[in-house]
C-alpha cells in the first residue's frame, strides 16, 4: 500500500495535505461548548431583562413587556441600578432589544409571540442624548409590518412573526425573527427612518431553535445570534463572519453550544472583539444576571475563495510556514479571546519565528499578498 501524508479521505489519491486541514480542524474544535464566566447578579426590579447596549464602558438593559418604558444603566461590580431614562412618549408593549449604530439608539418594541400585533415598532433617538445626567429622552417612532403577513389570528407561541433580535447597520435595521414552527430565522430589512414602514423578507436560515437577540461588531465584522432550544432553553451562539454586503449567512457559519444548563437568556452584546455579554431572566432557581463569554476569532473577514495562508507544521511549535505571507512584513499572534500575546517578523521565505506558546489554538495576523488575514494556529511541543 502507498504511503502518503495527511489525513486519509477516500484513497491514497484522495489524500488531504496537513497544511489544508487547518482550515477544517478549528472549525470543529470551535464548536466546543463555550463557557460563561458570571459578572454580577441583578436585582429583581431587572428580572425580565431582555436587551443589552453597550456604550463605551457602559452597560445599559431593558425590560421586555409590563415594565416601564425606561433604559437602566448599570454597575458591573454589584449590578445595582446607576441611573434610569425614561422614553418620554413610549409604551413598553413588549421591548425586545436595543441598539445603536453610532448615531442613534434603536429600542424594539417588536415581541409578538401570538402572531397577532398590529402596533410593532421602534424607538429612535439619538445616542448623544444618553448621557450620563439624562432622566428622560423624548423619541421618534418606527412602524413596521411585515410584507407576507396578511393573518393576524392569534397563534401563541405557534408563529413565525415573532421577534427579539435586531441589528442597525448603515440606514437600515435588520430583524432576526424567533419562528415558533420551525426553528428557523427569517430576516427582514427595514429602512431606519422614523413613518410607516415595511419589513421586506430578504433570507432565511436554519438556526435550529428561537432566537432572543442578536449583535453586530463593526470592529471585526461578526454578526452574533443568541438563541435556545425550544424544549429545554439551554443557550447557543451563532457566529457569522466573512459574509459580503448583507448577506449574513454567505460566509462563515459556526453554532457554539453554550456549557450551560437551561437558561433564559434573552440579551446580547459585544463586548470587545472577541467577548460578549449575555443577560438572562429570572427563572425558578436562577437570579437575573450579566455573564461575560469568550468567542474564538474566526478568519479575518474576506470571501472564502480568498483564503490563502495555508499554514504548517500542523502543529507548529517554535516556527511556521505561512504560504503567500508577504516578507519582512510584521505578524501578530492573538489568544481566542482576541487578546494580543506577541509579535514577530515573517522572513523573506514565509517563515515565523514563534516565542514559546503553552500547547492550544490562537489566531495569527499577518499580510497576504498585501491584504491583512487572519489564520488559524495550533501550537504542541
Amino acid at each position: 500500500m502507498r504511503t502518503c501524508k495527511g489525513i486519509k479521505r477516500a484513497s491514497c489519491g484522495g489524500w488531504i495535505p496537513l497544511s489544508a486541514l487547518l482550515w477544517v480542524l478549528p472549525t470543529v474544535l470551535r464548536t466546543q461548548p463555550l463557557s460563561l464566566e458570571l459578572v454580577t447578579e441583578l436585582p429583581p426590579v431587572l428580572n425580565e431583562v431582555s436587551g443589552l447596549l453597550r456604550v463605551g464602558m457602559d452597560t445599559w438593559v431593558i425590560l421586555d413587556s409590563g415594565n416601564e418604558n425606561a433604559l437602566y444603566r448599570i454597575s458591573e461590580e454589584s449590578g445595582e441600578v446607576l441611573q434610569q431614562v425614561t422614553l418620554s412618549n413610549a409604551i413598553n408593549v413588549d421591548w425586545e432589544a436595543i441598539v445603536s449604530d453610532g448615531t442613534n439608539v434603536y429600542v424594539a418594541d417588536i415581541g409578538n409571540n401570538a402572531g397577532s400585533r398590529p402596533d410593532l415598532r421602534m424607538y429612535r433617538f439619538p445616542l448623544a442624548a444618553l448621557t450620563s445626567d439624562a432622566t428622560t429622552i423624548s423619541v421618534d417612532s418606527i412602524l413596521y409590518h411585515y410584507e407576507d403577513q396578511s393573518d393576524f389570528t392569534p397563534a401563541p407561541d405557534n408563529t413565525r412573526w415573532d421577534a427579539e433580535a435586531l441589528v442597525a447597520m448603515d440606514d437600515s435595521l435588520f430583524l432576526f425573527t424567533k419562528d415558533w414552527i420551525d426553528g428557523h430565522t427569517h430576516v427582514y430589512a427595514l429602512p431606519a427612518v422614523p413613518g410607516d414602514q415595511v419589513a421586506l423578507r430578504r433570507t432565511t436560515f436554519d438556526v435550529q431553535g428561537l432566537v432572543t437577540d442578536a449583535a453586530f461588531d463593526a470592529a471585526t465584522g461578526r454578526l452574533a445570534l443568541l438563541g435556545h432550544d425550544e424544549a429545554s432553553t439551554v443557550p447557543f451562539l451563532w457566529v457569522l463572519s466573512a459574509f459580503g454586503g448583507r448577506g449574513f449567512f454567505n460566509g462563515d457559519k459556526v453554532r457554539h453550544p453554550i456549557a450551560v444548563g437551561a437558561l433564559q437568556a434573552e440579551a446580547l452584546a459585544w463586548s470587545g472583539p472577541g467577548e460578549v455579554y449575555i443577560g438572562n431572566e429570572w427563572a425558578p432557581g436562577q437570579a437575573p444576571a450579566l455573564w461575560a463569554m469568550a468567542v474564538p476569532m474566526g478568519p479575518f473577514p474576506g470571501p472564502a475563495s480568498e483564503r490563502v495562508g495555508h499554514t504548517f507544521p500542523v502543529p507548529a511549535d517554535r516556527y511556521v510556514h505561512v504560504e503567500g505571507a508577504d516578507p519582512a512584513g510584521r505578524s501578530r499572534i492573538y489568544e481566542l479571546n482576541g487578546a494580543l500575546l506577541a509579535e514577530a517578523v515573517v522572513s523573506g521565505s514565509g517563515d515565523i519565528a514563534l516565542p514559546y506558546l503553552a500547547p492550544g489554538e490562537y489566531v495569527l495576523e499577518l499580510k497576504l499578498r498585501s491584504e491583512t488575514h487572519r489564520v488559524p494556529l495550533v501550537i504542541s511541543h
